[in-house]
């Protein structure tokens, strides 16, 4: 088994970002959790780019994919991200007090039910997050939860740098989707961006609501992100969609 040190150094030395997220899982796996995210905004000269990757279940990341802006926008969890810099420690409880509890037993329900994040910001603007979660916070013999808060944000630290690098140096800088999209898929993404909804664009283009679900996973998959806001973002990066 991998001491810390080694999977600290597998994450700030990781070439891509499969190795990366492959790094993070050790350090996770290591203090009890069971899955990562990761996300990384970048600046860019049309805005913020995102890019994300997790472990999450395929189930729960297809189902993220259909709740509405409104509650996504609501989130305490993506609240504490974009406006501090200290670690949340999350659990049910940090869920009680919004509009949005039922999102919590949506998630919770994937084994999704407790965990730590935190966001790293750069000099530039740029930003890395990262989350550690399981079912119910577990934390291993030896340590502590002072100890597991100091080892994420060395973690999302050491992330950071290596998106940086990573993304510096890759000739798809900015995540050129591995494959063409569709006149459809673009034509959804292109609705999703003026407000609309699934439903909405699938009622304006003539075409079943489950259809307007199906080419919206298949444009995430191929831009290589993990929702459909950040699909339209990563299209108007790339020039896709106006």
């Amino acid at each position: 088994m991998m001491s810390l040190d080694e999977v600290f150094s597998s994450v700030a030395s990781a070439s891509s970002r499969d190795t990366l997220l492959s790094g993070v899982s050790r350090v996770a796996a290591k203090l009890g959790y069971d899955h990562v995210a990761v996300a990384f905004m970048q600046r860019a000269a049309t805005g913020v780019v995102a890019t994300s990757m997790t472990t999450y279940p395929d189930a729960w990341v297809e189902e993220c994919t259909l709740l509405p802006s409104q509650q996504i926008a609501m989130d305490p969890i993506l609240k504490h991200l974009t406006t501090q810099v200290h670690p949340l420690v999350w659990s049910h409880a940090t869920y009680d007090s919004t509009k949005i509890s039922g999102v919590y037993e949506a998630f919770s329900s994937y084994g999704l039910g407790s965990g730590m994040t935190v966001s790293v910001r750069g000099p530039t603007g740029d930003m890395a997050c990262i989350g550690f979660t399981c079912a119910a916070r577990k934390t291993p013999p030896g340590s502590s939860l002072i100890s597991e808060v100091g080892t994420l944000q060395l973690t999302a630290s050491a992330t950071y740098n290596a998106l940086s690098r990573i993304f510096a140096n890759d000739s798809t800088k900015i995540g050129l989707p591995n494959a063409r999209l569709t006149q459809r898929e673009l034509e959804l993404l292109r609705w999703s961006r003026g407000g609309k909804t699934a439903w909405e664009s699938s009622t304006i283009l003539g075409i079943s609501q489950s259809t307007a679900h199906f080419h919206l996973k298949n444009a995430i998959g191929k831009l290589g992100v993990a929702s459909k806001q950040q699909a339209v973002l990563r299209a108007l990066e790339l020039h896709l969609i106006d």
